[in-house]
């Protein structure tokens, strides 16, 4: 939000390379197709080809440096070819780390979270947060309390927005889009609360991370020696792997805290380790029950190769 200017530069910029690379391709074809067109006054003998998800992928890859493609673009493209295939559970702020307000809060108590977290919009629960009953904006709140004209939280409750983990972020897009809304309330199979969404989620994950004056950055992966990583426990499961060039996949978790709980079976307790393949796991830090940070390390046996090992 405060960094649009920043990242729309940066699609804007990407879209006039995008522009500039397939010119072309399809310049060509127009004018192959058009040609053979007239010359046999019939349907055109063929269409151009079209482009699969993975010719366009490689296509990015292998594209000339001289075409002006700079990494950030690439990755950008990619991030655009995959946002179609990403649902809202991938890219949520987890339960755990949203910030909501009891119903029956004052004013001053929303106004003292809004200030601290930095965020403009707060799900509001009642009892638990298991039970939104829905949003409160920071620019309702500030008026009423410098109108000083006795409105109450309740008063100032916007309808929230529901959506099931697997709302795919294309179509949430196009839903924010049309229903002037900027955060949805993830629900899981159960009709509890998984997480929140936000339109910003969804820019963050074409343009990348958009870190503001209430962000507090920390590094997903910190490599503190050969074979040695001190890994953020909301890395995606997926970042990892190819972070690594290792296969880390799990179809029942999408983080690397959520990855290392299940290989657990249990709440782990800082200092403990367990072993996946041929990867030593140790909770560095935890937070209440989130496995905050997770020390990566690769294990070698006694000749310096590589072990394989089994989880324990």
């Amino acid at each position: 939000r405060k960094n649009a200017d920043a990242w729309a530069y940066r699609l804007r910029r990407f879209l006039d390379v995008a522009r500039a690379l397939f010119a072309p391709f399809v310049f060509l074809a127009e004018r192959v197709g058009g040609f053979l067109a007239t010359k046999l006054q019939t349907e055109p003998l063929f269409t151009a080809p079209v482009l699969t998800e993975e010719d366009l992928m490689e296509l990015v890859e292998n594209s000339d440096p001289a075409s002006g493609l700079v990494e950030d673009e690439r990755e950008m493209i990619h991030s655009i070819i995959e946002f179609g295939d990403t649902v809202a559970r991938e890219v949520m702020t987890p339960r755990t780390d949203v910030y909501a307000v009891e119903v029956n809060a004052t004013l001053q108590e929303v106004a003292k979270l809004i200030r601290d977290s930095g965020h403009t919009r707060i799900p509001v629960y009642r009892d638990t947060i298991d039970n939104i009953v829905g949003i409160v904006h920071a620019k309702d709140v500030l008026a009423a309390l410098a109108e000083g004209n006795g409105s109450t939280l309740s008063d100032l409750i916007r309808p929230a927005y529901f959506i099931p983990e697997s709302k795919s972020l294309q179509q949430l897009l196009s839903e924010f889009r049309s229903g002037k809304t900027q955060m949805a309330i993830v629900q899981d199979e159960f009709g509890g609360t998984a997480g929140v969404v936000t339109i910003e989620d969804l820019v963050e994950e074409i343009v990348g991370e958009i870190v503001d004056e209430y962000d507090e950055e920390e590094t997903d992966i910190v490599q503190l020696s050969d074979g040695k990583w001190s890994v953020n426990g909301r890395m995606n499961l997926d970042d990892l792997g190819n972070a690594l060039d290792v296969p880390f996949h799990s179809e029942e978790y999408d983080t690397v805290g959520g990855f290392v709980f299940g290989l657990f079976g249990r709440q782990p307790k800082q200092g403990e380790s367990v072993v996946h393949e041929n990867f030593r796991l140790t909770v560095q830090e935890t937070d209440g029950r989130r496995v905050r940070r997770i020390l990566i390390e690769r294990l070698q046996d006694a000749q310096g190769e590589e072990l394989a090992t089994g989880v324990s």
